[in-house]
């Protein structure tokens, strides 16, 4: 039992590491820190666990930060995602009105 409590633990600290990486911009650190946390994910398995009511509130509330640090991490790696699109849009307009001058 302790395994899958120490599991999501290990979980929220890649999820807090993969945080941080985003917000720095740190993506080749991030690509292998996501690897870890996916190799840790498929260990995880609550379906077959016969918990207590302490031993439920536990995981629930563990799983409930995992799930936040889920939506944060998504909502930072949105945001750079499309700020990174607006970057490329701009390059290609420019592209396309140096080659315009040009001709």
């Amino acid at each position: 039992m302790d395994f899958v409590f120490d599991l999501i633990l290990d979980l929220i600290g890649k999820s807090k590491q993969l945080l941080l990486l985003a917000k720095e911009q740190k993506w080749d650190d991030f690509v292998v820190a996501d690897a870890e946390r996916q190799a840790l994910l498929v260990n995880l398995d609550i379906t077959s666990l016969e918990l207590s009511e302490d031993e439920n509130d536990k995981l629930h509330s563990q799983m409930s930060e995992l799930i936040l640090l889920n939506k944060e991490l998504e909502l930072v790696c949105d945001e750079h995602r499309t700020n990174i699109a607006k970057e490329l849009k701009q390059f290609k307009n420019k592209k396309n009105v140096a080659k315009a001058y040009l001709q």
